[in-house]
């Protein structure tokens, strides 16, 4: 993220957390060096992650499934998601769940689904102390 508002910070966050019988991440990155403000949200539904594996990223389903999104002005001026035919990958590099650091690479295509635009999210990474 960078900030570029006198006002208020750029921001991120990340929480890794075993809910309801099944693992929950999200990686959330925003971004206000313009207006509107630009976010990343990449999360999962009942998905595991291990350290060294590359995961697919694509349409949100009911459970096990990893996807995002890319939301401007926090999702108030519409946004992007991924889907079955645009999708990316999540590369889990180092997941450490006793000092709770999470970090790996991304990069996805997704389409706003009222104009069809597609933007392409590339060479993404994080480094992150989450939530547990």
């Amino acid at each position: 993220p960078r900030q570029n508002n006198p006002l208020g910070p750029s921001s991120s966050n990340c929480y890794y957390q075993f809910v309801d019988g099944g693992w929950e991440f999200n990686l959330g990155i925003s971004n206000d060096k313009f207006s509107p403000l630009r976010s990343i949200d990449i999360d999962t539904n009942k998905k595991e992650l291990e350290q060294g594996n590359i995961y697919t990223i694509s349409s949100e389903t009911s459970s096990n499934s990893l996807f995002a999104f890319y939301l401007l002005g926090g999702g108030l001026y519409g946004g992007y998601r991924t889907t079955d035919s645009y999708t990316g990958q999540l590369k889990i590099t180092k997941l450490d769940k006793v000092n709770h650091i999470i970090s790996g690479t991304f990069y996805f295509d997704a389409i706003r689904l009222n104009t069809g635009e597609i933007i392409k999210i590339t060479e993404g990474r994080f480094d992150m102390q989450y939530n547990p």
